[in-house]
This record gives C-alpha cells, structure tokens and sequence, in this order.
C-alpha cells in the first residue's frame, strides 16, 4: 500500500509527532509513506518527499512540520483539484492523509466525494474542529499563552499597569478563554459573547492592575486598548501575542494525542471504504465518516451562562 500525507493550513506543535507516528505504523506494515510539501499546494504541484524510518526519528519533540505547510485558498477551485487528483494517481497513492484545522479537513471532504480515498487528522491550535474533543496542538498553544501572561502579569503588578493581550483564536475564542480558566489575566474577551467596552470597563477600573486576555476575533486590540484608555482614564498597553503560540516543543498531552491518532489512521487505512475522520470521543481515539462532519469553525467554549458565571467569579469585591 502506498500512502501519501500531508499537514495544511496553520502549523500546531505536534504534527511532527503524528508524522512519525504514522511512518513508523505503516513501515511496520511494509506500507510505503510519500509525503507531499507545503500541503494541498504541493499535491498540486507534485512537491514529493518519500519517508523512512530514519526521516522522522525524534521529530515527535519539535514544533511545526517537516513537510511545510500552506494556506491554499484555491484549492476550492474546481481545476485545482482535478490536478491534485491526478497528482495523486500519477504516484499511485492508494490513500490520502490529511492533518489539518477546518478548511483542511474541508478538502478533506471534498476529495473524499470525488472518489479519493482519504483519512483526516485535525491538527489545529484553535481546538475548533467539529466533531473532536481535542485537536492536536491546542495544549500546547494554551500552555505557551499562559506561561506568556503570567510574565505580563509581573510587570503589571509591579508598576499597577493596565494591558491588553491579544491571543489567537480568529474563529473561535478557545485559548483566549481556557487561558483565562487556567487562573491567569484579570478579564477575558471573546467574540463568542460580545461585550462593550463600558461593560469591560466597569468590570475593572477597580483593579490595582489588569491584564485582560483578547482573543482576535473580537476585532483590533490597538484600538479596543485606546478605547478602554478613554473611558478608564488609565494608559492600556496593547500586546500581540501573536505566532510564538504556534511554534515550540508539544506539551507531552499534544504528544500523546498525535501518536494515538497516528497510530488510528494507520490501523483502518487498508479497510476503509469511504473518507474517515480521527476523532477523540470520550476520551478515546476513533473514526467516523468524514462526510458526516460540518465543519464551520466553531470551537467549545460552552454557554453563555458559565462563561458570565466564571467571568463572575473573577471579579468578586
């Protein structure tokens, strides 16, 4: 059997893991492993790189990808995909794997209706791919955010400084909210349950300090920073967390997660009959058809009432 494997869209820490994870699964299995550069762009550019044993040895402990990644929008284009396909067919690729968040997972879905045999992996640092309890890279992304404001947080004791700290999350409010679960920051903003600046504002004047945790999707933290500013009356500093959050060594949960599900996507790739998702349900690894997922960027931040309740409980006094 011949597999092909490629990780698209946003790197998460722990990829590298899944990658090994499933050469070292299918070697075992005298099954063959191409992997295709910079994602779905590099099916269709025909960007191969064959994967031994000793291609992947170790890399479970690193950040990003070997194989690169890409945001490739025009794979939604009817003749890009056709390329891809006979892409695939011209290295006699008997099944596709797909490690990505949403939009990957989409063309996922897609080459699976158009008769590719395919299995998906949501790699994703958002955790806000339908249908699984945990994506690969998100434990690692909230860890690297806490440890980060926690820093802020000192400067900001020190001096009683207001500042603003924008997170990733352009879909979903995950990591901005289970950052401010974990214990850190004074407030949180997520696009989920909008709120106005005066209500942010009331919740914290009184604060000695704050460090209010932003998640992007809100809108832009410069000026949501210059608009609290005027009406507290206090300088806020803007920060932008940014990239740093993609990158580093996976926490051992984002380990553990990619080789499970590595190891999942090797074990039915002969069987399968139709395109297959990797999933955690209850705590276990599994599949389920991918043509059953809708995949629309929503994450697992919870209801409205526990959000407020913990938000509450953050700003007694």
């Amino acid at each position: 059997m011949k597999i092909g494997l490629i990780t698209s869209g946003g790197d998460s820490p722990g990829m590298n893991g899944t990658i090994e994870s499933i050469v070292h699964e299918a070697v075992a299995l005298k099954y063959e492993i191409i992997g295709f550069k910079d994602g779905l762009r590099g099916i269709v550019e025909n960007k191969t790189m064959p994967l031994t044993i000793k291609d992947v040895e170790g890399i479970s402990k690193t950040g990003g990808s070997i194989l690169g990644s890409s945001r490739f929008k025009e794979f939604k284009n009817g003749e890009q995909q056709k390329i891809a396909i006979a892409n695939l067919e011209k290295n006699k690729i008997d099944l596709l794997i797909i490690i990505g968040g949403n939009g990957s997972l989409q063309a996922t879905q897609k080459l699976d209706k158009l008769g590719v045999k395919v299995i998906g992996i949501p790699g994703t640092i958002d955790n806000d791919a339908e249908g699984t309890e945990h994506t690969i890279g998100f434990d690692t992304a909230l860890n690297t955010s806490i440890e980060s404001i926690e820093k802020i947080e000192d400067s900001a004791k020190s001096h009683k400084r207001n500042f603003v700290v924008e997170l990733m999350g352009n879909h979903c409010g995950n990591i901005s909210y289970n950052t401010f679960l974990a214990g850190v920051g004074t407030f949180v903003v997520v696009q989920e349950f909008p709120m106005s600046i005066e209500d942010v504002a009331k919740k914290v004047k009184d604060n000695d300090y704050n460090v209010i945790i932003f998640s992007e999707g809100v809108g832009n933290v410069n000026t949501f920073a210059r608009n609290l500013e005027k009406v507290l009356g206090k300088e806020v500093v803007p920060v932008k967390l940014g990239h740093v959050q993609r990158g580093g060594n996976p926490t051992g949960r984002d380990r553990v997660i990619a080789k499970l599900m590595g190891q999942k996507a090797i074990a039915i790739a002969h069987d399968i009959q139709e395109g297959q998702y990797i999933v955690i349900k209850n705590g276990s690894v599994t599949s389920i058809p991918i043509k059953t997922i809708k995949f629309k960027n929503n994450g697992h931040i919870g209801d409205k009432e526990s959000f407020l309740h913990n938000l509450s409980l953050r700003t007694l006094g």
